[in-house]
């Protein structure tokens, strides 16, 4: 992680100071949302929070380039940090 930071630094790119939150993205928001979707969501969001959704292990960080385009995103793996 360590090259990942100097290397990003070193192009100019500032690093975010704040901890890490290890995170997954489930879903993406495209436009605004009515306040009764917004409910809804988060009742779900309430009436899961106690779930247990089991373990996953993961070899490491990926750093992903997305692009958008008019059938979804794209994917592509720009780098993997870890050995395979």
């Amino acid at each position: 992680m360590e090259v990942l930071r100097q290397g990003l630094k070193a192009n100019g790119i500032d690093l975010d100071t704040k901890p890490f939150h290890s995170h997954i993205s489930i879903g993406r928001v495209k436009r605004p949302l009515s306040q009764a979707r917004l409910r809804t969501i988060n009742q779900v969001r309430q009436d899961n929070q106690a779930r247990d959704w089991g373990v996953m292990s993961i070899q490491g960080p990926v750093l992903y380039q997305s692009k958008l385009g008019p059938d979804g995103p794209e994917y592509i793996t720009l780098e993997k940090f870890y050995d395979e």
